[in-house]
């Protein structure tokens, strides 16, 4: 995946919008917390995982 696609399917994820998984094709992407909010990701169907480490304001 390019840079803009992953941001591309970060976007959608963050606005609550359902992410096809882009390992299996067949899986969701999906969060048990809120999407606004939350920095980890995991497909329904195989073991693909996004965690994003939080930024700091400063």
């Amino acid at each position: 995946m390019t840079s803009k696609e992953i941001g591309a399917m970060i976007r959608s994820l963050r606005d609550g919008k359902e992410v096809i998984c882009p390992e299996c094709k067949k899986g969701k992407i999906v969060t048990p917390y809120d999407p606004r909010t939350s920095i980890y990701f995991k497909c329904t169907n195989c073991n693909f995982k996004i965690h994003m480490y939080p930024v700091e304001k400063k």
